[in-house]
């Protein structure tokens, strides 16, 4: 069994995108947040990994890279981690892909095709057509 941890926040912990009256992208980042309640998810398989990244998303939580070393209820996390300590999953985070290159594509460029993995495509994904794909490709490691 291996811990996955999420943090909330009392807003959601998300970038967001809009156009300004030029129609040019105004991107805003992760909001500031200093109080955090963390969510922990036993996870055993991949299907469970990728139930919990979708649940984690759809409530605005990020993904801690890590763990806490104790559970936080709407407090500052300074402290709360051990950032020494190995992790089970790794994240490759695609910034920009040639033009035509999907991230399924890049899975297969870099030998994933028989790996299980899981694909999140980046928010801001398709808004700037020349970045190509963009997103995460999450791994188990074992």
């Amino acid at each position: 069994m291996s811990k996955l941890t999420f943090l909330e926040a009392d807003r959601p912990l998300v970038k967001s995108f809009s156009r300004d009256p030029e129609g040019n992208l105004v991107k805003s980042s992760y909001p500031n947040a200093y109080e955090f309640t963390s969510h922990d998810f036993e996870i055993n398989t991949i299907s469970e990994f990728y139930d919990a990244l979708t649940l984690g998303a759809s409530r605005g939580w990020c993904l801690l890279k890590g763990n806490t070393t104790r559970p936080l209820v709407r407090e500052r996390r300074a402290g709360s981690t051990q950032a020494a300590t190995p992790t089970w999953w790794a994240c490759l985070d695609v910034d920009r892909s040639p033009p035509g290159v999907s991230l399924s594509d890049v899975c297969e460029l870099i030998g994933l095709r028989n790996f299980s993995h899981i694909i999140q495509h980046s928010a801001s994904a398709g808004l700037v057509p020349e970045r190509g794909a963009i997103g995460h490709i999450f791994l188990m490691l074992s």
